[in-house]
């Protein structure tokens, strides 16, 4: 009967620490496709911010990934378990940080933006990893000295300069369209962005997505005016608070009308701020990462102007 059970554990524990590496492994690719966006969301659990935030955002990324290599290769097991149960450990209370300390949390920022995590779900899912984590650190810390070599050394390294370097250039890549949820074809209402002010889904519409505090957006304003004062049907999106939004009206003085959306719904749209999109008869036509050209407005909308 003894076999049989140590065999069942075995198996058990393999299976916990597959789980767990599939969980960083994710957790950290996802992350590194927006490292600027993961800087905010650590920033909001209220313990660092700022530069600090950034550092730890793209420390996280390759340390998350190296992590969920090395427990797929089983590659020093009673270390890399520890690690990463105590990383979770760790993330567990930053929540539990927040919530006592009454930050704002829209979301756990766990896999970016790809997969939303309430507070409460994060907590539950951590802890049962940290479970697993265990178990396999018991069952199979035995064998570390069988798991290791100098092929799977040199593979964990690798990952993480490379996951390290894709993290520091993702943001300066063209990739906004493949990695948020704003991309040609894709229908207006499905976006779901709630815009009382105005119905993007009717007509021909020139959107900039705009910080109100973002230095890039206010040297794109000057372009964005010309295009308003061209004739362009310009309106631009901002997720900041009142305050922000009045400062940027008086001082940078837009020829446009600027309308509000949550936070949330803003991050859904980009990565990097300004983001430009054209948008006619209720689906997105084309996405800029730099204002556009009327001429290039008009090819994307084609005779849609015209129809409307």
């Amino acid at each position: 009967m003894m076999p049989i059970v140590r065999a069942a554990a075995w198996l058990v524990a393999h299976a916990g620490r597959l789980i767990v590496a599939g969980v960083f492994l994710s957790a950290g690719v996802l992350k590194s496709f927006d490292p600027e966006g993961f800087a905010v969301e650590v920033s909001q659990y209220g313990i660092i911010g700022g530069w600090a935030a950034q550092v730890a955002a793209y420390a996280l990324i390759p340390i998350e990934i190296a992590l969920g290599v090395a427990l797929l290769l089983n590659w020093r097991p009673r270390v890399t378990l520890a690690a990463a149960a105590g990383l979770l450990l760790f993330f567990m209370g930053a929540i539990v940080f927040a919530l006592a300390t009454g930050q704002n949390l829209e979301g756990c920022g766990c896999f970016g933006r790809a997969m939303p995590r309430t507070p409460q779900q994060t907590l539950l899912e951590d802890g049962l990893l940290v479970a697993l984590a265990g178990l396999a650190w018991g069952v199979l810390g035995r064998g570390a000295a069988e798991a290791r070599g100098r092929w799977k050394t040199a593979l964990v390294a690798g990952t993480v300069a490379a996951s390290a370097a894709f993290a520091l250039a993702s943001p300066h890549l063209p990739i906004d369209d493949a990695v948020t949820e704003l991309k040609p074809g894709v229908s207006w209402d499905d976006l779901d962005v709630a815009l009382a002010e105005v119905d993007l889904s009717e007509g021909t519409h020139l959107v900039a997505l705009l910080g109100m505090k973002d230095e890039r957006s206010a040297q794109a304003l000057p372009q964005l005016n010309r295009l308003a004062e061209e004739g362009e049907p310009l309106v631009g999106l901002y997720g900041e608070e009142e305050s922000a939004y009045n400062e940027f009206l008086w001082t940078r003085a837009p020829a446009f009308p600027l309308y509000n959306v949550s936070p949330s719904d803003m991050r859904r749209l980009h990565r990097r701020l300004p983001r430009f999109f054209a948008v006619t008869g209720g689906r997105v036509a084309a996405t800029w990462d730099s204002p556009p050209s009327p001429e290039s407005v008009r090819a994307a909308v084609g005779g849609s102007r015209e129809a409307s």
